[in-house]
């Protein structure tokens, strides 16, 4: 089960806060660094994503809640699906993704609509589906989803597709991000209510049409893997067209970044928000100098950068933390949910564009930005729904929230494991050059006990000097220094899930 080969797992553990925890040491992959914050957040979200894995009688399977008392929805599907790839025992998603589409297939009687379908939140469900395949590289498990993929978006489309546009229509709040600033924009014109302001500012978003793209695209992927050139030619075209249409539309040239336009009169809402980053997280945008300007926000303390940020409106907006009597406001708190897309997205920026305005100093900063926030005043591991941007403090109650991922941003990002689905592994760092260690140990990928370390001097790992790539224990490539490696590897088909002990 790709136990690690060189670190210490148990000691690992014990030092970060979990000792003797047998679900952590069966099936996460280990890491450690010089940065203590960023080490111990990282064992603290393995542990908050088991605590929201549940079993449910009812269902005969495992489901992942969204946590904070909220139970299962499905908003943060897309999240539990790329943080939850990296377990090893892969019966827990292949549950959650089978309840989903129960759901889906046989919907319940029943008034609560936040469980009665995958969409009753915007999701990249889809997509999702795939990333997993691209770390378990079970071919037979993702073809098999083909269908429901199908239905799934097919289903998107009969409800909030505006053919005219060629976009995807629907309420903030409904994206997850209720009390945005197109809902206080609508609460203006009606006396800021509550309605207004919590379910108002329909239209055509930079986030929910990224999703769309980022499903269609899956669908084509996984019909491709199933031999079916139909479905994957006519996905593309579907990708294709929201990619124009987003670009076209949703690209405000004179703010030089993608704002969401208003449904009822098309006019772009008056400030920008930290969604017009999430385009990136699933590749969306060509590779311009225009479409990379947007970048500069990110680094701008009248944009986005704050002490616990990003933020989720820019600070120049009027409407910057307003104050309204909601718990959850989307107009300036910094969201882990928010924050785990823009770190995504800077770190496609990073590997896969052209662009010299934001480096990997800027994703490590903000990903330690990102890890200091997951704390509570007395500094204890917490992570609950929005955050103050200047301030220590969580605007919301509901502890160990499963609303965001984490992990995955340190093994993909700052490690630079960048899943693919072939057999050519590839590791692309963006870790410090000044720091003198890191290690990633015990990753389970295509069916491989993958190990990807950094050792300064040769002495800490005892594997020699430099960036290190083992296979099953064995050196497969190496480089002095941190830079990009690829190297090809034989994968093995994972053998089928084993139902954990309920």
């Amino acid at each position: 089960m790709a136990p690690p080969v060189v670190l210490d797992a148990t000691a690992l553990l014990k030092a970060n806060g979990y000792p003797d925890d047998p679900w952590l040491l069966e099936n996460i992959p280990f890491f450690e660094c010089p940065d203590q914050d960023l080490e111990s957040t990282y064992y603290y979200r393995w542990w908050n994503y088991h605590d929201n894995i549940k079993w449910d009688a009812k269902f005969n399977g495992w489901i992942v809640c969204e946590g904070g008392g909220y139970g299962v929805t499905p908003c943060p599907l897309g999240h539990h699906l790329y943080e939850g790839r990296w377990i090893k025992k892969r019966i827990y998603l292949n549950d959650d993704c089978r309840y989903w589409f129960d759901l889906m297939n046989h919907p319940p009687i029943s008034s609560d609509h936040n469980r009665s379908s995958p969409r009753a939140y915007a999701n990249w469900f889809g997509d999702g589906c795939y990333a997993r395949f691209l770390v378990d590289g079970d071919r037979a498990q993702v073809t098999s989803l083909l269908e429901n993929l199908k239905t799934n978006f097919m289903g998107w489309e009969a409800e909030h597709l505006d053919v005219g546009k060629g976009l995807f229509r629907w309420i903030p709040d409904r994206d997850g991000m209720e009390a945005s600033l197109a809902g206080f924009e609508d609460g203006e014109a009606d006396n800021y209510s509550r309605d207004a302001v919590i379910f108002g500012g329909e239209g055509y978003r930079p986030s929910f049409n990224s999703y769309m793209f980022a499903d269609a695209r899956a669908v084509a992927a996984v019909a491709e893997l199933a031999g079916d050139t139909d479905t994957a030619e006519s996905y593309n075209k579907r990708a294709d067209a929201l990619k124009v249409h987003l670009q076209e539309y949703l690209w405000n040239p004179e703010q030089q970044f993608f704002l969401q336009r208003h449904g009822y009169d098309g006019r772009f809402v008056s400030g920008r928000e930290e969604i017009g980053f999430f385009p990136w997280a699933f590749h969306l945008p060509d590779d311009t100098p225009e479409f990379a300007e947007a970048w500069k926000q990110l680094l701008d303390t009248q944009g986005f950068k704050a002490t616990y940020g990003p933020t989720t409106l820019e600070r120049r907006s009027p409407y910057f933390m307003r104050q309204f009597n909601h718990a959850c406001l989307w107009n300036g708190p910094s969201w882990p949910y928010s924050t785990s897309l823009t770190l995504a997205a800077l770190a496609n920026l990073l590997n896969d564009y052209h662009q010299q305005i934001v480096t990997k100093d800027d994703y490590v900063a903000l990903l330690k930005t990102f890890a200091a926030t997951q704390h509570d005043p007395n500094g204890q591991p917490m992570v609950r729904e929005d955050h103050h941007p200047d301030e220590n403090k969580w605007l919301a109650e509901g502890a160990n929230y499963n609303h965001s991922r984490y992990c995955d941003l340190i093994i993909t990002g700052l490690v630079g494991l960048r899943p693919r689905g072939d057999d050519l592994l590839e590791v692309n760092p963006l870790a410090p050059v000044s720091w003198d260690y890191f290690c990633l140990d015990g990753v389970l990928y295509h069916g491989r006990n993958v190990t990807i370390l950094y050792d300064r001097t040769g002495e800490r790992y005892k594997k020699g000097a430099g960036l290190r790539i083992l296979i099953d224990g064995s050196e497969v490539a190496s480089a002095p220094d941190l830079r990009k490696v690829t190297v090809h590897f034989e994968s093995r088909t994972p053998p089928p899930p084993v139902p954990p002990e309920t």
